[in-house]
């Protein structure tokens, strides 16, 4: 890596790790008010911890990136929380037709940018920590309170340290360790036999280590879409220069265009509402139509997986489990659901204790394996997703 670079390990209080690459290379901990002056006019990449970002990785019928941007989310819709207006979806395009995706709340995402503004730090990019840290191996980046587990590149769990052990005991593999704790550094019993990503006793040494293999190539930039001017002010001026041969482009284009244009015009828009009206009555239920043709295509696709994943597996699993999970009396089950050889069930509980007996209750069958995600309180009961796999074949959480 020759070029200078100034990475920083965003925190959402206290003091961060960076580290400088380059000829002047260096790496510390600072408090925020010092960051501005420490950047300079070094390009800054900042990776943001994955607590509120979520990874995916959808198949697209398409390489165009306005279509792979209008159909996203589309293709995620069900696995989002909260309206798709909501979200901020950033991409690049993996092997073959896989979309790498991250997705994060906008009012999330401003909050972030808002609080660099303020602290003077002008972004070059805005990375999830999932892209600088997932691989092959399962990851645990560890924080002063909280812990990061990746069981791949498209999968991210996020909860208290404390429950670091519960989701540990299901992998099949041992993962790899990253230690970012500023506070303490003492070793954590669930994690004893883990290999360490590098033998080092400070979290800014765990940094260099983790961008010397940097690939720019493989990352996803947050800045991107609605958000991509803030990406690098030293662009605005060739920014300014594409923007004026655009608007000299499309001046000489109307005026090649003429009188044709009305008639272009018409004959698109009537195109567009047929399309639109075929999607409407294959699909009633569709709330919104953006684009029918990618929003047909994603339907179908989720049709043929839905098809695919409805084996006698799924029979066999919940012939295992139906048992345990009809005996589940002390709350209610909000969700079951199928895909890939694993079986999700969400739960809602008057207490904490009632899902661990349950979880217990499923362990003791011995022909599954059994994680549970970290359990939240929502209006004064448990929320908490189970996952639920058998045991022959299985190789990882995933």
């Amino acid at each position: 890596m020759t070029k200078a670079r100034f990475f920083l390990y965003w925190r959402e209080q206290g003091p961060m790790a960076w580290c400088r690459t380059g000829t002047a290379s260096a790496s510390g901990v600072a408090e925020p008010a010092q960051l501005a002056g420490l950047v300079g006019n070094t390009r800054l990449i900042v990776i943001l911890p994955c607590l509120h970002i979520s990874m995916h990785a959808p198949r697209l019928p398409t390489r165009s990136e306005r279509r792979i941007r209008e159909g996203l989310p589309y293709a995620l819709e069900e696995e989002l929380a909260c309206d798709l207006e909501d979200n901020h979806f950033a991409f690049r395009r993996m092997v073959g037709k896989l979309v790498h995706t991250a997705v994060i709340r906008r009012a999330v995402l401003e909050g972030y940018l808002q609080r660099m503004q303020t602290l003077g730090l002008q972004l070059g990019q805005l990375i999830p920590e999932a892209c600088l840290f997932a691989g092959e191996e399962p990851v645990i980046v560890l924080q002063d309170e909280t812990f990061t587990l990746m069981p791949g590149i498209t999968e991210v769990f996020c909860g208290p340290i404390t429950q670091v052990a519960d989701l540990v005991s299901a992998l099949t593999r041992q993962p790899v360790v990253w230690d970012f704790r500023l506070q303490t550094r003492e070793p954590l019993a669930a994690l004893e036999g883990c290999r360490r990503a590098v033998a080092a006793d400070s979290a800014q040494q765990e940094l260099v280590q983790a961008v010397v293999n940097y690939a720019p190539l493989q990352m996803i930039d947050l800045l991107q879409g609605d958000y991509a001017v803030a990406a690098d002010s030293l662009n605005w001026q060739y920014s300014r220069y594409a923007a004026v041969v655009a608007v000299l482009i499309s001046v000489v284009g109307l005026l090649t265009l003429g009188l044709r244009q009305d008639a272009l015009e018409t004959r698109y828009r009537d195109l567009v509402a047929q399309a639109e009206q075929v999607y409407r009555t294959t699909f009633p239920q569709a709330k919104q139509v953006v684009d029918p043709r990618a929003q047909m295509q994603q339907q179908v696709q989720r049709l043929q997986q839905a098809a695919a994943a409805r084996s006698t597996d799924f029979i066999g699993l919940l012939a295992n489990t139906g048992e345990v999970l009809q005996r589940f009396g002390k709350g209610r089950i909000t969700r079951l659901s199928f895909d890939q050889g694993r079986l999700r069930v969400d739960l809602r509980v008057p207490a904490e204790s009632v899902i661990q007996q349950l979880v217990a209750a499923l362990r003791a069958l011995h022909t599954v394996t059994v994680a549970l995600e970290p359990v939240r309180r929502d209006k004064q009961q448990s929320v908490a997703t189970v996952w639920i796999q058998p045991i022959q074949g299985q190789e990882s959480i995933r």
